[in-house]
């Protein structure tokens, strides 16, 4: 053996060169144990090898054998620290020991020493992505990609980049470029995921549908074909996705509370047991267990067990709210600066504000007040297009801090708004629902917390129709307590805070009335469902619309339904959820209070609570959650 350092013979050489050739092409191959034995070979005779100590690192590291594989890296930059490789190489094993800043480190040096290294480019931002660095991993994705065009891979790793931004027409670009590349089911679930972002959900279900017959087997796609079946109203094809996820993953706790709202449940069978077992589990996640409490909560109500159905819900909502920053106070303040701001001076200042058009009608009120039925039935009208909750209008109420540059806060910034810049901002908001469809008379945009905006919104479209859904403030009240919103609304998971915002919306709503000019009706939920077809020809009178049949048909209309009423709108009007409160009224008292209610006494003959009063064991399942 030669002394190290010593010049070898040729000949010795040479065999070493072919034997390293030879590792290398069992490395590819994935024949670790073969190409393991030539480097360990090869390091006896020339122990200062960085190659070998380099290969041998990834032979452990594909193995599985990530420490020991970090300690043969930096084994090789002792021997030659100015390789790229070697640095990169030890960035992606710090990475997969889930030592970010480390593993970033090591891709810096990587690059210092070779800037166009489009691999490492790759991997670096994909480390900077999940650690929440999501424009610098974006930057350095994109100039992988500028390298290597061609390449399906860094494609791919830049369009998930993007999803994770946000940027769902952007990521949609890459990975159809990826897919074009190189077709794979993966790529076909990841443009999934971007057509679910851009709400072109009929064209996600297709995405999904083609992964899944190419037999890709993952629980988030499944979970997300079930969630887009689920808004058509295809409640046992989104069962089945459901289902499918949970044989994945069994304990994919979303894809089984969102089960239990497929269908109405007649007994407590398998399926609301696992929910039940899975609770028992101390290792849970907050959110985890509140999404099996609400769909437990769910589940007993359909069973008419309502005091059970009630120590699920209040449960869950308490797990959610401990996650929370939500100030009543705060939210209370916001509202007292929206009647400051938008009176009846303000109106009178700028009576010349806005665009004369009345395209937009807007449907708003609170979560869960009968705005998703009123927009059904208004779009089963064949000059009427459905553009659903739309959140543009807020992010231009939001923005005229950024475009008129003030340092000065929502709502006061609009002070600031002279003629041009109202009418510039209309007229955005007016293209952007004209791009959903060019050819409606009408296009509704029913974003319940457009009342927040509804100072806003006349100042825009002084002409622009408003309905205004109401429902009991009790039902309205419970009903946002039971929804687990596709957004979380922070002020829903206490029945004193969701009190406290009824009254701060009522105290805007009966403000606002008083100031703006707007064409308004109020469409009350209980009297829609008592006469619906009287109550039709009110709103459709209303926006000037002759009388379609059907509108009385609405839950026919075949169209996506992103909120958390999409499987009521596809029943025909039922009375069932009028005065839902008394199966709870024994609980309420919090919210009455909130409210400035006195408890309304329930009927002596109300079968529901007498039933609810002879439940046993109640306490013992309340202390059971209570001990988990």
């Amino acid at each position: 053996m030669a002394i190290e350092g010593a010049r070898e013979a040729p000949s010795q050489q040479t065999s070493v060169d072919a034997e390293l050739r030879k590792a290398g092409e069992f490395t590819r191959q994935r024949r670790w144990l073969e190409a393991e034995a030539i480097f360990r070979r090869v390091l006896k005779l020339q122990p200062s090898r960085a190659d070998s100590w380099d290969g041998l690192g990834v032979v452990a590291s594909e193995s599985g054998r990530r420490d020991e594989a970090e300690r043969l890296f930096r084994k090789a930059l002792e021997f030659d620290g100015n390789n790229a490789a070697y640095h990169d190489h030890l960035a992606i094993t710090l990475r997969a020991l889930k030592r970010l800043p480390e593993a970033i480190q090591e891709f810096e040096l990587a690059l210092k020493l070779d800037p166009r290294r489009a691999m490492t480019l790759s991997n670096y931002g994909n480390t900077l992505t999940e650690a929440g660095e999501l424009d610098r991993g974006a930057e350095m994705l994109g100039r992988a990609v500028a390298l290597s065009p061609r390449s399906a891979l860094f494609q791919i790793n830049l369009a998930r980049s993007l999803l994770k931004q946000g940027k769902g027409e952007d990521a949609l670009a890459h990975i159809d470029q990826a897919r074009e590349l190189a077709p794979a089911p993966e790529k076909d679930a990841d443009r999934g995921h971007a057509l679910m972002m851009l709400e072109r959900y009929e064209e996600a279900i297709a995405s999904y549908q083609s992964a899944a017959k190419a037999g890709l087997r993952d629980c988030q796609m499944f979970h997300n074909l079930g969630t887009a079946l689920q808004y058509f109203g295809r409640a046992d094809e989104a069962a089945d996705a459901y289902r499918a996820a949970l044989e994945i993953k069994p304990d994919f706790v979303v894809s089984r509370r969102q089960l239990t709202g497929t269908r109405k449940y007649e007994s407590f069978d398998e399926e609301a047991e696992s929910l039940e077992d899975l609770l028992k589990d101390a290792n849970l996640s907050v959110l985890d267990r509140a999404d099996l409490h609400m769909g437990l909560a769910k589940i007993y109500d359909d069973l008419e067990r309502f005091q059970e159905a009630f120590v699920h819900l209040q449960a869950g909502n308490q797990q959610i709210r401990t996650t929370l920053d939500y100030s009543a106070q705060k939210n209370t303040d916001f509202i007292d600066a929206l009647t400051d701001v938008f009176d009846e001076k303000f109106f009178e200042q700028r009576h010349d504000f806005g665009l004369n058009s009345d395209t937009p009608v807007f449907i708003l009120g609170m979560p869960r007040s009968g705005t998703t039925l009123v927009e059904q039935i208004l779009c089963s009208h064949p000059r009427v297009h459905g553009a659903g909750e739309l959140k543009r209008l807020y992010e231009l109420f939001v923005g005229l801090r950024e475009r008129l540059a003030k340092p000065v806060g929502v709502p006061h910034i609009v002070r600031f708004a002279d003629f041009r810049v109202a009418n510039q901002v209309a007229s955005e908001y007016l293209t952007y629902i004209r791009n959903l469809n060019n050819e409606a008379r009408y296009i509704t945009d029913k974003m319940p917390f457009n009342f927040r905006a509804l100072g806003f919104i006349a100042l825009l479209f002084p002409r622009a129709r408003i309905i205004h859904c109401r429902r009991d403030p009790l039902d309205v009240c419970l009903s946002c307590y039971f929804a687990r919103f596709k957004e979380q609304l922070d002020f829903s998971f206490n029945l004193v805070e969701i009190g406290r915002y009824y009254k701060d919306y009522e105290r805007l709503m009966e403000h606002l009335r008083s100031v703006v000019r707007n064409p308004m009706i109020d469409v009350q939920y209980e009297e829609l469902v008592a006469d619906q077809e009287g109550q039709t020809r009110r709103i459709l009178d209303f926006c000037g619309l002759e009388w379609d049949d059907r509108c009385l048909d609405f839950h026919a209309t075949d169209r996506p339904v992103l909120t958390a009423s999409n499987w009521q709108v596809r029943q025909p009007i039922y009375t069932s959820s009028i005065g839902r409160w008394r199966n709870y009224a024994e609980f309420l008292q919090p919210l009455f209070a909130s409210l400035g209610m006195e408890p309304p006494k329930a009927p002596e003959d109300d079968a529901l609570i007498a039933k609810n009063r002879a439940l046993a064991g109640v306490e013992r399942l309340r202390q059971a959650h209570d001990d988990v």
